[in-house]
């Protein structure tokens, strides 16, 4: 494997095998077809060698459902959707289908649209759920850039949501949430996402995974620095992990610009994970 380097404010960061060793490859990325309620949408995309981060897909219509904001939360789950959460129910909803609740209450799938900037949208508060299926000819990896939701389950798997991004930009000034980049895997045949969200707001985008190990330069601890003054402190990033098995035997490089590197052992990588 290359070496990979990320550069920022002058530094330079390396991840290096330690060890000889070899990472998976990222799965070659064909066609991709989401599919939602009676509508198809098909975006092409190069190789993942080749890809860009340009070919990256922002779902515009899926299978949505509202139900009841919850002020009271029971060991014994009374929600009609447990069954996708707690037992890897991964069969596509089909629209129009209600769900009751206990209380006889009911809720119905429903197509919903994104706007022209791919927001899903709705009241709030409330506690909202959009299905997307995706079906693939042959196994990819990609990376999901979610914004808005608490949690999105991939095929049952929960995966971490994004829930305080509710816009596209932000001005310089403001904490900026646009650092969450989770890779996943897309199985053969149908897949299902199912986000949950509850703070009004929802856009999903798939990117093509073009590196099995990279940096998140947008989810950064820095120190402050002061012109004049020396500086000794401590500082990280976020490395994700986007090949089908733990990453080992890696070490982080830091080379300030005209300093002495220094050299820092990296733990174990999740599989199709990030540390």
């Amino acid at each position: 494997m290359r070496d990979r380097e990320m550069r920022y404010a002058g530094r330079t960061d390396v991840v290096c095998p330690r060890e000889s060793g070899s990472v998976l490859a990222a799965t070659v990325l064909a066609g991709l077809l989401v599919l939602a309620t009676t509508t198809s949408l098909i975006a092409r995309n190069e190789s993942q060698e080749g890809a860009r981060p340009s070919d990256g897909l922002v779902i515009r219509e899926a299978l949505g459902i509202t139900l009841p904001r919850r002020t009271v939360s029971n060991v014994i789950s009374g929600i009609p959707l447990e069954a996708w959460f707690s037992s890897g129910r991964t069969d596509i909803p089909a629209a129009g289908k209600s769900v009751r609740f206990p209380d006889g209450r009911e809720a119905r799938w429903e197509r919903v649209v994104a706007d022209s900037e791919g927001w899903f949208s709705g009241e709030w508060p409330a506690e909202k759920f959009v299905a997307v299926r995706i079906e693939r000819k042959s196994p990819v990896r990609m990376v999901l850039e979610g914004m808005g939701h608490d949690i999105v389950y991939v095929n049952g798997t929960p995966r971490a949501g994004n829930p305080y991004r509710q816009k596209d930009t932000y001005e310089p000034w403001e904490p900026h949430f646009d650092y969450s980049r989770i890779p996943l895997e897309l199985g053969e045949g149908e897949n299902l996402l199912l986000f949950r969200y509850s703070r009004g707001r929802l856009k999903i985008k798939l990117d093509p995974l073009t590196k099995a190990i990279s940096f998140n330069p947008d989810d950064t601890t820095l120190p402050d620095a002061v012109v004049g003054t020396s500086l000794d402190a401590w500082g990280s990033i976020l490395l994700t992990n986007g090949s089908g098995a733990a990453a080992r035997g890696l070490s982080l490089v830091c080379a300030p610009t005209g300093g002495h590197p220094d050299t820092f052992a990296v733990g174990s990588l999740p599989a199709m994970g990030v540390r």
